[in-house]
């Protein structure tokens, strides 16, 4: 699938003699410079509309093969009719971004078109998703495309995405592939959800859809028809090994069919989020990786939310959660506000909202991860969990700091001390009394006690006028 040709993009992911083009004898209106209308046919962008999965969906590809797909006056009209049919019937967007930029040609006029084309995709957040699929360049004006997107997939050798040229840099050391790769976007800026080559993309772009609503309002096209076992046990989870497992195995074992859609993989890797279904119905998954937060999985867990809250896709947090990054570099670019902003997003979101503790949770870490404390709606734990405002052996040993470096407790005595708080102020024992936990379970059944969760939370909401 190298070096596809923007109809062959498309006729690659659409179903099969659906796809149907619109606008396809566009040409430039100008003739200005080196432009010549002969020359411009579909003025380098290919729009239309077609299925994927049987669900309708619209497309916009742009074709680096004609004027290099360079953004301008009837090129950004395409566009943004595009968007507003897609928009208008609440139907998913993709947008292939190949394009050299702003069409020269047109001088100032591109100012306009940059602004249409920012605008109609803001008025399009939140109301169908928008995909971005980055198989070429993207410099410049045409990167904020991929920001304002919902996702967004790069070609891991062709995608090369900047908004300010390495030359006009101070550091002048810098080369281009520091800042532009699929890579760097996939690791370090965040901005690339999906990285992978032409075949990979197509696929995982199915993929994703199947799990989303067509829009904002759409209830119907993320439930699918559940074969799995809703009472499914799994009893390799009742002796789970934290220290030397990934919880996605756990995310994995309670989804149907096993099926776990992990989103931005690799980037903010304390963190996990991504989409399974129970009993066929969509949920969306933020999870702990490691037991400390780190600042760039909790603006990625931020980013999500969002997303969620939009098109009202129910939250489940998987929780072993115990401190957050600490460092200078953390501070300064912001860890505070991202943190904050997770926790207004939390506990403001109006979807169903399920958290399950499995090991460890501490603190402030453990009270933002969907807890009771800002909304969650139903809190289950695994039996082991072990819950305190910090480890129970240190909160004893800063109560009684003077008694042991006088030598006035030995370890015995400890020991009897750390059992007593822990029995009055940690533990899911300690929580539940207080209502905190309305749930025990044991870890083999977690997936129907979360089938059962959300089944009963589906109609949250209509206390609502």
């Amino acid at each position: 699938m190298n070096n596809l040709v923007a109809r062959n993009k498309v006729d690659a992911l659409f179903d099969a003699n659906t796809f149907v083009e619109i606008g396809a004898l566009v040409k430039s209106k100008s003739t200005a410079f080196s432009l010549s209308c002969d020359d411009t046919l579909t003025d380098g962008v290919v729009c239309g509309y077609g299925t994927i999965g049987e669900r309708l969906v619209y497309v916009c590809s742009q074709d680096e093969g004609v004027l290099g797909g360079a953004i301008g006056e009837m090129h950004t009209k395409k566009i943004v009719k595009t968007f507003k049919e897609a928009k208008k019937v609440g139907a998913p967007i993709v947008m292939y971004i190949s394009t050299t930029g702003a069409r020269l040609e047109e001088g100032i006029k591109n100012l306009e078109s940059y602004g249409k084309l920012y605008k109609i995709m803001a008025a399009t957040k939140g109301i169908v998703p928008v995909i971005t699929i980055v198989d070429g360049n993207a410099q410049g004006g045409a990167a904020l495309l991929c920001g304002i997107a919902d996702f967004v997939f790069m070609n891991e050798k062709k995608a090369k995405v900047f908004l300010s040229s390495v030359n006009t840099m101070d550091n002048k050391d810098l080369k281009a592939d520091d800042i532009q790769t699929a890579k760097v976007h996939g690791t370090s800026s965040g901005l690339a959800n999906f990285v992978g080559d032409d075949a990979y993309i197509t696929d995982n772009v199915k993929n994703i859809l199947s799990f989303l609503p067509s829009n904002h309002t759409d209830k119907g096209n993320w439930w699918q028809e559940c074969f799995d076992d809703l009472n499914r046990v799994d009893t390799n989870l009742d002796n789970f090994d934290f220290e030397n497992s990934d919880i996605k195995n756990i995310i994995v074992s309670v989804a149907d069919d096993n099926n776990y859609f992990e989103i931005s993989e690799g980037y903010g890797k304390t963190i996990t989020i991504g989409f399974i279904r129970l009993n066929g119905t969509t949920i969306g998954v933020i999870g702990n990786k490691e037991t400390g937060i780190c600042l760039d999985g909790i603006k990625k867990a931020n980013k999500f939310v969002d997303f969620l809250n939009n098109f009202k896709i129910p939250v489940l947090t998987f929780v072993n959660a115990t401190n957050f990054e600490s460092t200078q570099e953390a501070e300064q670019r912001g860890i505070i506000e991202e943190f904050s902003n997770f926790i207004i997003k939390i506990a403001n979101t109006q979807v169903p909202k399920v958290s399950l503790i499995l090991n460890k949770a501490y603190g402030s870490a453990y009270v933002l991860m969907n807890s009771a404390h800002i909304g969650a709606d139903l809190v289950l734990a695994w039996p082991n969990a072990d819950i305190s405002l910090i480890p129970t052996e240190s909160a004893v040993k800063i109560m009684y700091a003077k008694e042991l470096a006088s030598g006035e407790i030995d370890q015995a005595t400890l020991n009897e001390k750390v059992a007593a708080y822990a029995e009055q102020n940690a533990g899911v024992n300690a929580m539940a009394a207080l209502g905190y936990i309305d749930e025990v379970i044991e870890p083999a059944a977690s997936r129907k006690r979360l089938i059962s969760a959300f089944e009963m939370l589906w109609g949250k909401g209509y206390d609502k006028k």
